[in-house]
């Protein structure tokens, strides 16, 4: 019954191609044991040949170690190929930065992807059940997330990821392994609850499913795909309209008519924005949709020309036409912005702005460098000015020995060259005073005989993380 509706479903859905390898990604959990018996069981039928590939992440010492073990061994009874990876999460995740779990996903997948890459794999399957899928629509709602989150996981994304069992029930998986008699490895990690996932699938799920909804996770799934298809007619729509619109200029610059966009629907509008950062710019891993919003409701409601970085790419307006181009340091805009020891100000060109207050009595932190910066009010010089980088910047980093170049700063602190550029500098001259959410400078911090203290906090009009 199990291996007839994996059967039956991957060939409705023309999951796989005849010929195809197939490689699937085990864990040695419950769910990736019965995807890898299962297909290497159909591999006749499914006409394909299947491999096993195994991603050690080194975080749970000889457990870590034992599941490696486990996924071999299950791969040479199986009489199929294993290939096996080992990661260094902590060396990587200090040099980029980013959680423990999601430097290990991009860490997994980019082995997937290598795997593609030399030809050992045409498909890398995954073993995400509808469980996974419903606590990936609860988790993406939490956040925030737009359509695509809201849609769930795709059954295939890229034409090399397939999920084959988004299908399934954990609960059927489980009963499939026990009336197989097929062993498998528990991850100790997943009993913690200092994961959010692990809380939705451990708490928030079982609550809804007990208290509203007993087939919740089927509700979810259902709403998973109609958000899906929603979502695709957005990205057709958006991207007709795109194709229709869009006129290349010099340098890769694309132009949309301004009255066009602003006659588009406002969903469609924020998809044609997403495709054009997705076309241009770095991809829309990191772009919210605060960051959309913004920039649309400026692009419409705005008579003048407007100037706005949007995931890799410069947003121009002016009366007629929307510019949008990969971003540069040639079609940078420099400003400066006289500082004041007290209220508010908005720089546009950077997406942010800058409250500054004084500080009555001596703080008990002397913390600073981050969104709030604590500083000696009467080391700022008169013509401090809020402006981007310059060419020839000098900065004396808090708690250093002596002033460097700002350029070898940003490069030691691993700040990606397209974000140096809308980093907001307190500089007098050359000299930067604070590089706004990372660090001031030794010149202006709280010393022992400081007799003015002033705060300056940093607030992110389009907050990228």
């Amino acid at each position: 019954m199990f291996l007839n509706k994996l059967l039956n479903d991957a060939v409705r859905r023309g999951l796989f191609k005849n010929g195809e390898k197939v490689c699937v990604a085990a864990s040695g959990g419950p769910d990736s044991t019965a995807l890898l018996t299962s297909l290497a069981e159909l591999r006749g039928e499914l006409k394909i040949s299947v491999s096993a590939c195994h991603v050690n992440h080194n975080l749970r010492g000889a457990e870590s170690n034992g599941d490696m073990e486990f996924v071999k061994a299950l791969a040479h009874r199986l009489s199929i190929q294993c290939f096996i990876t080992t990661l260094h999460i902590e060396n990587y995740r200090k040099a980029v930065g980013g959680s423990v779990q999601s430097c290990a996903r991009e860490l997994r997948y980019l082995a997937f992807r290598r795997l593609v890459r030399k030809k050992l794999a045409d498909k890398v399957v995954t073993a995400h059940t509808a469980d996974d899928n419903a606590e990936t629509l609860l988790l993406n709602l939490i956040r925030g997330s737009g359509l695509s989150g809201l849609a769930g996981i795709p059954r295939v994304r890229e034409e090399i990821y397939v999920r084959p069992f988004l299908g399934f029930r954990k609960s059927e998986i489980i009963a499939h392994l026990k009336e197989t008699g097929t062993s498998f490895r528990e991850d100790s990690s997943n009993d913690s609850m200092k994961y959010a996932r692990n809380k939705v699938r451990g708490v928030l799920l079982p609550m809804l499913t007990e208290e509203f909804n007993t087939d919740v996770v089927g509700t979810l799934c259902n709403t998973a795909e109609i958000f899906g298809e929603i979502r695709d007619y957005l990205t057709c729509s958006a991207n007709s309209a795109f194709a229709e619109s869009a006129n290349n200029g010099k340098n890769g610059e694309v132009s949309i008519s301004r009255a066009y966009f602003s006659s588009l629907h406002i969903a469609v509008q924020r998809e044609v924005l997403r495709t054009a950062v997705a076309k241009l710019g770095r991809g829309l891993a990191n772009v919210s949709f605060e960051q959309i919003e913004n920039v649309r409701s400026s692009v419409v409601g705005n008579a003048g020309g407007t100037n706005h970085h949007l995931g890799g790419i410069t947003v121009r307006t002016d009366n007629a036409n929307i510019l949008l181009c990969k971003f540069s340091d040639s079609n940078r805009d420099d400003f400066s912005v006289p500082f004041q020891k007290s209220g508010k100000v908005t720089v546009g060109a950077v997406d942010c702005s800058v409250s500054v207050n004084d500080v009555p009595i001596r703080p008990d932190s002397l913390d600073s460098g981050a969104a709030a910066a604590l500083m000696d009010a009467d080391s700022i010089p008169e013509n401090a000015v809020w402006r981007n980088r310059r060419e020839g910047d000098i900065f004396w980093p808090l708690g250093s020995s002596g002033s460097m170049k700002l350029k070898k700063f940003l490069i030691d602190k691993k700040i990606p060259r397209w974000k140096r550029d809308s980093l907001l500098l307190l500089a007098s001259g050359d000299n930067v005073l604070w590089i706004a959410g990372h660090r001031i400078s030794e010149s202006v911090k709280i010393k022992k005989g400081t007799a003015n203290f002033i705060k300056l906090t940093l607030e992110k009009l389009n907050p990228e993380n």
